[in-house]
């Protein structure tokens, strides 16, 4: 079994949550697997999973070459429940949650549910969240890029969001 790591993000519109602690649960099939807090600027630390290793370069194995958790950040001071279903952990790779927290408010739904289908970004009927990964440092581009840094059988679609989302 591999290792990749998740970075959670609270915004409230185009800004970072700041001053307030907020608790974020890492679940997975419904159980709490891990319960976080973030920092006074509404940022998690790095969040250490499990994920499937990447194969040998080369092989096609026809097998999920990530791992899906779901990410809820539970009704808190003032705002509403959030719930981010299907976030992608990758084997050595270092994925980042962006989640738009929304006031509460009498009228409405009191949660956001945001499902991130297997082959696109996030989508929800009512809340955003973006998935992005982290850049590799100055000393991975200076050496070029590993070859088990990323799965070989993505299709054409898939590597184009990657090198978007990087570029951001």
């Amino acid at each position: 079994m591999g290792t990749g790591f998740l970075k959670v993000q609270l915004y409230i519109g185009d800004y970072t949550l700041h001053g307030q602690r907020i608790a974020v649960l890492i679940t997975q099939d419904g159980r709490v697997l891990q319960t976080v807090e973030t920092d006074e600027n509404g940022t998690t630390g790095r969040i250490t999973l499990d994920a499937p290793d990447l194969p040998p370069e080369g092989t096609v194995t026809g097998e999920a070459l990530f791992a899906t958790y779901d990410v809820i950040v539970p009704e808190a001071n003032g705002y509403k429940k959030v719930s981010v279903y299907g976030v992608q952990i990758f084997d050595g790779i270092t994925s980042i949650l962006n989640i738009n927290m929304e006031p509460l408010s009498e009228t409405g739904p009191q949660e956001i549910k945001i499902n991130v289908p297997r082959e696109r970004g996030a989508t929800g009927e009512t809340g955003t969240a973006s998935l992005g990964f982290e850049e590799p440092s100055a000393e991975v581009f200076r050496q070029g890029l590993p070859s088990r840094s990323l799965p070989q059988n993505f299709d054409m679609i898939t590597w184009v969001l990657i090198l978007l989302l990087l570029k951001t």
